[in-house]
């Protein structure tokens, strides 16, 4: 869990529903081992699983995957050769052989299966009932590692950190972007609508018109090597995993959105996220886009689900540096239940930190209620009431001293942190929260002094 996350105020936004509760995917996840030499179909399942929980785990035959694909009925996976999978147990259905050395991905066009090869730097189609080469092309870079099948076109990766859109029939370029990851390695496939990837430790889903990410969620196997979406959700597996995932990955019931401004006008651009399990040990990203050109955001969430919302902004461009949300709309069974929740606007210009100036440095003896650290800021418009928290630079997880709040827009500070004891020798951050009139938390600053 990042530091960061320890100056926030909690969003809560609870779409509820009695019968529906978040199930932390720990319990999923808890198969008991089996040796990779003996084949012991496992199936796991998880009721009532919410977005990003895992629903269900499959021993497979192999003693990893590298590459999945969804046919509509069945589970297609690679691992040397090239397996057809029983989605319920994991039982092995057919076996073809690879094309080629290291296949990474795979994908299904409706009545053939796709490859890439990392060691022929090679495209093939392939029969799925012999696994005889249908059609082969040079990957239009080196390195290849995704694959996915839209209804028209193929897209592709490869490790020189680029995505392609390829022709089917000669795999040549319709265009490229650069990879929002670099050179990362990156499986792909596509939901009907959207791409995914899987990388860095996540599945994220793309809008490719305009490559905004639209979700995102926490990968469950160990060195994801495979994704395939089924219709609803989305299979994962990892080279070092023995298991197959089925993961959530349709989120329903309910949207939460709203606008940011920046003195009274739409910002476009601005980075929002959403969490579920926040502040806890299996806290979990599900989404995360930029505003658009009327400085919205809509995020698609689940009933019965705790939730919060994180904003971001540029302060050295006067505007805040993080903004929150509390909100809690009642059960779906309820009369005044809203299954489209509207936030107020938030506005997040900001005149920013006044005192001390950035890079003060203060005698830690000398701090005392007779020679305080004297704090002050700008005000907000609309804000009610202001706190100061004092953190350790680099770690603002651990927080020494918050102030009371108050409508006041300065305060002292005598020494005495949260604890009792006086204030140790250190390099410090100082951030200002606010409480504005129509309900967001946000903070500004930060602002560096050293005590020595």
């Amino acid at each position: 869990m990042s530091t960061h996350f320890g100056i926030r105020h909690f969003l809560v936004v609870v779409i509820s529903s009695a019968l529906l509760m978040a199930l932390s995917p720990s319990a999923s996840l808890l198969a008991q081992y089996y040796s990779h030499f003996v084949y012991f179909p496992t199936v796991m399942n998880a009721s009532n699983a919410t977005f990003g929980d895992v629903i269900r785990t499959i021993r497979l035959p192999t003693s990893g995957a590298q590459g999945l694909a969804w046919d509509g009925t069945n589970l297609w996976m690679a691992w040397g050769d090239i397996y057809k999978l029983n989605p319920t147990d994991g039982s092995v259905l057919g076996q073809i052989p690879g094309p080629a050395g290291d296949i990474q991905d795979l994908t299904w066009d409706g009545s053939a299966l796709w490859c890439v090869s990392y060691s022929t730097d090679r495209i093939y189609r392939l029969n799925p009932g012999s696994g005889q080469v249908l059609k082969s092309f040079p990957s239009p870079g080196s390195k290849p590692i995704g694959i996915a099948w839209d209804g028209t076109y193929l897209w592709h990766s490869d490790e020189n950190g680029t995505f392609y859109k390829l022709r089917p029939s000669d795999g040549s370029v319709v265009s490229s972007v650069p990879s929002p990851f670099d050179n990362s390695t990156t499986l792909l496939d596509w939901d009907g609508r959207y791409l995914w990837a899987s990388t860095d430790g996540r599945f994220w889903q793309f809008d490719t018109s305009n490559w905004q990410i639209l979700k995102t969620i926490r990968v469950p196997a160990r060195w994801s090597k495979g994704i395939a979406w089924d219709g609803e959700n989305l299979w994962n597996g990892g080279f070092e995993d023995d298991r197959l995932y089925l993961v959530d990955a349709t989120p329903a019931g309910a949207t939460i959105g709203g606008r940011v401004l920046k003195n009274g006008s739409p910002v476009v651009g601005k980075k929002i996220e959403i969490f579920k399990n926040s502040n806890a040990d299996n806290e979990m990203m599900v989404g995360r886009m930029t505003t658009n050109a009327s400085g919205g955001y809509q995020f698609t969430v689940d009933p019965g689900v705790e939730y919060e919302l994180r904003g971001f902004g540029d302060t050295l461009n006067n505007e805040l540096m993080e903004w929150v949300w509390v909100e809690r709309v009642p059960a779906a069974q309820s009369a005044d239940f809203h299954a489209a929740v509207t936030l107020p606007d938030v506005d997040i210009w900001y005149g920013g930190l006044l005192t001390p100036a950035p890079g003060t440095t203060f005698n830690c003896d000398q701090v005392s209620a007779a020679n305080p650290i004297h704090f002050s800021w700008s005000a907000k418009t609309d804000a009610t009431s202001y706190r100061v928290r004092l953190v350790q630079h680099g770690n603002w997880g651990h927080h020494y001293w918050d102030s009371p709040s108050s409508p006041a827009t300065a305060v002292n500070f005598d020494g005495t942190t949260n604890s009792g004891a006086h204030i140790p020798a250190m390099q410090y951050d100082w951030l200002v929260g606010m409480r504005l009139s129509n309900g967001w938390w946000v903070w500004g600053g930060p602002g560096m002094l050293n005590i020595i």
